[in-house]
């Protein structure tokens, strides 16, 4: 019987069927990833958790979708900080009152959305 942790909550999860089937998976729990179990002495202390049943023609992990949406979120995110902060640095500069204070042009912000 595979087994699977959670090292964020200290969750420990069995499951029938192969060892691949929660590969990328989320803890129901804390929806941290889930770790594959080598030795069982790896999750002696962890406490048990239930799995969500799913059926054989299910579509693919939500997991998988929610992990994108997280990833997605943080690009965005990540690039509205950049363009504040290349906004700030041109402030900083345009409001210098010294004569040699010198112009410095940032790139745009590269975005791989």
């Amino acid at each position: 019987m595979p087994h699977y942790k959670c090292d964020a909550c200290k969750a420990r999860l069995n499951v029938s069927g192969k060892p691949a089937e929660l590969v990328g998976d989320l803890c129901p729990e804390c929806g941290s990833l889930l770790a594959p179990v080598a030795d069982l002495a790896q999750v002696v202390g962890y406490r048990s958790i239930i799995s969500r049943d799913r059926p054989a023609t299910a579509p693919p992990f939500e997991s998988h979708q929610r992990i994108a949406d997280l990833l997605d979120e943080f690009v965005v995110r990540r690039a509205a900080i950049l363009e504040r902060d290349r906004l700030d640095a041109e402030r900083w500069l345009d409001d210098s009152d010294e004569p040699n204070a010198a112009a410095v042009v940032l790139p745009p912000p590269q975005t791989n959305v």
